[in-house]
């Protein structure tokens, strides 16, 4: 994913596979591992990621569960990167990824040396359930 940033910061939750973020070095974090990567709104970057080296149990489930219905089967997934991103909502343009305003360019990574920063969106519903 080319340099971008999170306006609200971002939980990636790796469940299989890697994530990379990539400043002046590269570092990465794995879902079977147990890890997870805070990253400031104030962190332009970009990021890779790498398939696991051998399918299991947990990736399988997941590929099963995404191609649900799917006529073509799950073949084009053997080796799966799967994760998830906190505020990140594709129907919400301040929800999204920031790929226009850099602070030292579009090509390369960097931290703004000023940065109005709003917090995540809370919003409290009552459910009610029947019986």
């Amino acid at each position: 994913v080319w340099y971008h940033t999170h306006p609200a910061g971002a939980m990636y939750i790796p469940y299989t596979g890697q994530i990379c973020f990539d400043t002046d070095v590269s570092e990465c974090v794995s879902g079977p591992a147990g890890e997870l990567r805070w990253v400031s709104p104030n962190l332009f970057y970009k990021e890779h990621f790498n398939q696991i080296a051998e399918t299991n149990e947990h990736a399988q489930k997941l590929v099963d569960l995404a191609f649900a219905g799917n006529e073509d089967g799950d073949e084009t997934c053997e080796y799966p990167v799967a994760f998830g991103v906190t505020n990140f909502d594709p129907d919400d343009t301040e929800g999204q990824p920031n790929f226009d305003d850099a602070p030292d360019g579009l090509n390369h990574w960097g931290v703004f040396k000023t940065l109005i920063v709003r917090t995540t969106n809370i919003v409290t519903s009552t459910v009610t359930l029947g019986s």
